[in-house]
C-alpha cells in the first residue's frame, strides 16, 4: 500500500490498482489499470 503525502492510498486490488482520497465531507475512490497511473500527479512512500 503506497500513502500519499495529501493523505491518498494506492493499492492492488483483483489486478487492478484503487486510489482512494477522502476530502472533508466524501471520500472517493478510482480504478486504474497500472500503478504509475494510479500515481500520477503526487509523491508517495509505502505504508508498512
Amino acid at each position: 500500500m503506497l500513502r500519499g503525502a495529501d493523505g491518498a492510498l494506492v493499492f492492488p486490488l483483483d489486478g487492478s490498482w484503487i486510489r482512494v482520497v477522502r476530502g472533508r465531507f466524501l471520500t472517493s475512490a478510482s480504478t486504474h489499470t497500472d500503478a504509475a497511473a494510479a500515481r500520477a500527479g503526487g509523491d508517495y512512500a509505502v505504508v508498512r
